[in-house]
C-alpha cells in the first residue's frame, strides 16, 4: 500500500482558491512556487497535502488529473455547513446524508468546480479516519 502525498488542483484563479482554502478551510500554505509555465502552491490540511496548480496557459481540454472528490473531518457538520452558507460557497445539498449506521456526509463546491466532502464520524460508533 502506498502512503498519500497530495491530492492536485487544476485552479482557474490562485489567489482566489488560497483564500478559500485557507480561510474557509483552514489549511496552511506549507510552499510555493511560480515560474514562467507554472505557479503551484502545496497546503498542509491536516497532516495532508493539497497541492494547488495554476498554469500560465490555461487548457480546458486537459483531462489529466480528474478529482472526484477530496474530504476533510469535521466535529459539528452543522456548524460547518452554517459556515459555508454564509460565505456564499456553492453546495450540493441543503442537508448532509447520513451513511454506514451514522457518518455524516456532506458535498459542497470549490472555486474551480471541484467537489469537496466534509465528514463527521459516529462518535457511537466510535469511527475514526
Amino acid at each position: 500500500m502506498y502512503r498519500f502525498s497530495h491530492v492536485g488542483i487544476v485552479v482557474e484563479n490562485m489567489e482566489e482558491s488560497l483564500n478559500f482554502y485557507t480561510n474557509i478551510l483552514g489549511c496552511r500554505v506549507h510552499k510555493q512556487h511560480r515560474d514562467e509555465d507554472l505557479q503551484f502552491t502545496l497546503l498542509e490540511a491536516g497532516g495532508q497535502e493539497i497541492e494547488l496548480l495554476k498554469f500560465a496557459v490555461d487548457n480546458k481540454e486537459r483531462k489529466e488529473g480528474v478529482i472526484s472528490h477530496i474530504a476533510f473531518v469535521v466535529e459539528d457538520m452543522e456548524k460547518e455547513i452554517s459556515r459555508l452558507k454564509e460565505s456564499g460557497v456553492r453546495l450540493s445539498t441543503d442537508q448532509p446524508r447520513v451513511v454506514l449506521g451514522g457518518m455524516k456526509i456532506f458535498f459542497f463546491t470549490g472555486p474551480s468546480g471541484e467537489s469537496i466532502e466534509f465528514v463527521q464520524y459516529s462518535s457511537a460508533k466510535g469511527d475514526t479516519i
